[in-house]
């Protein structure tokens, strides 16, 4: 009900936090140029009537052989999403997890938060 915004990202490859797609790239493909185009998802305001089935495209690899390699990894991923109703009402979903988990805020002591730039 009503808007949410999007206040913590973590992103870990096979346990390891990332901290920006350089990274993710880095690790998935080496140390090569991938052009991409990616989105902010932090920050984020999703709008009413956003569920899981809504997908947010939070990175497109324009060249097909890393799109594919890229693609083949995507089990090794891990990502959690902390965020909150205009009435601070927080919940935390897990990529792995079907449901969502109530908390009383999102907190990012300790975490290391993705942050999507380059």
């Amino acid at each position: 009900m009503g808007p949410a915004r999007i206040e913590s990202v973590t992103l870990t490859l096979d346990g390891k936090p990332l901290r920006n797609w350089q990274e993710v790239f880095r690790a998935v493909l080496g140390n090569v140029s991938v052009p991409a185009t990616y989105s902010q998802i932090y920050g984020k305001v999703l709008a009413p009537g956003t569920n899981r089935e809504t997908t947010i495209k939070a990175v497109h690899v324009q060249d097909m052989e890393q799109a594919n390699t890229f693609f083949r990894a995507q089990d090794r991923f891990d990502m959690t999403i902390c965020y909150c109703s205009v009435y601070d009402d927080c919940w935390i979903a897990h990529s792995r997890q079907p449901e969502v988990q109530a908390v009383a805020r999102c907190e990012t002591t300790g975490a290391i938060q993705f942050e999507q730039r380059m």
